[in-house]
């Protein structure tokens, strides 16, 4: 099956928020880029309060993000997120 890479990939982390769901959505944005997408949007609306597991999922998508060129932007996020992603260099825009 091919991707839309007309559109961006949309990837949603909803709380709670597991330690595995990080290695889930990292997996599924690496397909995606494989696939061609060059932009991924990370719906983080439904997580409230950031805590430690998302903090952590978040971080290893930019991660990802960024070793496979997709350009990654974050849905909605609390503005905690925005203290963190600055902490680790994130290069990720909100939407």
């Amino acid at each position: 099956m091919d991707a839309d890479v007309t559109e961006p990939a949309v990837l949603r982390l909803a709380g709670p928020v597991s330690p595995s769901d990080g290695a889930r959505l990292c997996a599924e944005l690496a397909r995606r880029a494989a696939a061609g997408a060059e932009e991924a949007l990370c719906d983080v609306s439904g997580v409230h309060p950031p805590h430690l597991a998302a903090v952590d999922a978040l971080a290893r998508l930019c991660l990802t993000a960024r070793r496979t060129g997709c350009r990654l932007r974050l849905h909605r996020p609390a503005r905690n997120y925005a203290l963190c992603s600055s902490s680790w260099g994130s290069r990720s825009r909100w939407a």
